[in-house]
């Protein structure tokens, strides 16, 4: 096999000119797509949210005390606080 080198000239502006739109809309359509993402829920509607699960099973626990259902009750008030306290973060800490 032999190799030897070879100079291509190629219109780069020409290209630039072709390509250039597709890349701007694939970029445009990749910023709206983040954007959409971030407005999936408000933090504070989320925070609610999270203390009225956590007051459910509060009152859930409480009706439950003493039978067979109290462990169940009290699993579902620590996942519950666990919600709230990652809403919480959420809201100080915005995506």
């Amino acid at each position: 096999m032999i190799t030897f080198p070879v100079t291509i000239d190629l219109p780069l502006k020409a290209i630039a000119d072709a390509v250039g739109p597709e890349v701007m809309r694939a970029v445009e359509a990749a910023r709206r797509e983040k954007e959409a993402g971030r407005k999936a829920r408000p933090a504070l509607t989320t925070l609610l949210g999270a203390a009225t699960r956590l007051t459910n099973a509060l009152a859930r626990y409480e009706n439950s005390a003493g039978s067979r259902d109290e462990r169940k009750a009290l699993d579902a008030l620590i996942a519950s606080s666990k919600g709230v306290r990652s809403a919480l973060q959420n809201f100080k800490h915005p995506l």
